[in-house]
């Protein structure tokens, strides 16, 4: 009992400390950008901090790491519900996916990161698209990250979409019906001619 509860304050931690690390971001603050790096540091969370929200930005995943924080805290909120994932493997694979498709993803996109030391997905969202490009194509490569964050989302998670189509396939379907009947109605109408 108290080695979940230990965890879940570690989880917690570990996710507050992301946050700030790269809520207060400087590239300036890492050697790695410049020669003369910021001497007292500037990221909120340290130079722990600094070096963390540095190598997240620039080496593996660009804009993706903000996937990070949110995903430690929804398993620190699994924990502290007491609920234990079914199959780990495949949750974390899941989490992977999600991570890799969104760095693709920001890769894909023009989004300017405002300082120019980082690009949008990493340098693996930009290898992995850059990789992807010339046998899906651009929209064929969309299509594929779309499908494969959704994936990766729902192995991630505890949600079930076959439920949630159900319910919303019986809400669609009557909607139809009645849309249909309401239609049906008005198309009987006689109308007077007009001479």
């Amino acid at each position: 009992m108290r080695t979940g509860q230990i965890s879940v304050i570690l989880l917690l931690l570990f996710t507050v400390f992301i946050l700030i690390s790269l809520f207060s971001h400087e590239p300036l603050d890492v050697p790695l950008y410049t020669s003369s790096p910021n001497s007292p540091v500037l990221n909120r969370a340290g130079r722990i901090g600094a070096y963390l929200s540095s190598y997240l930005f620039f080496f593996p995943f660009g804009l993706a790491s903000w996937f990070i924080p949110a995903i430690t805290f929804t398993w620190a909120c699994n924990r502290l519900c007491q609920r234990k994932p079914e199959k780990p493997g495949i949750r974390i694979s899941g989490t992977i996916l999600v991570i890799l498709t969104a760095s693709c993803g920001f890769s894909f996109s023009n989004i300017n990161t405002g300082n120019g030391y980082f690009l949008p997905g990493g340098i693996v969202g930009a290898e992995l698209s850059r990789l992807m490009l010339p046998w899906f194509g651009k929209w064929g490569s969309y299509l594929l990250i779309f499908f494969l964050f959704l994936a990766g989302a729902l192995l991630a998670s505890e949600f079930a979409l076959l439920p949630w189509l159900r319910t919303s396939g019986i809400f669609t379907g009557r909607l139809l019906r009645n849309f249909a009947l309401l239609f049906r109605k008005k198309s009987q109408r006689t109308y007077p001619k007009i001479k």
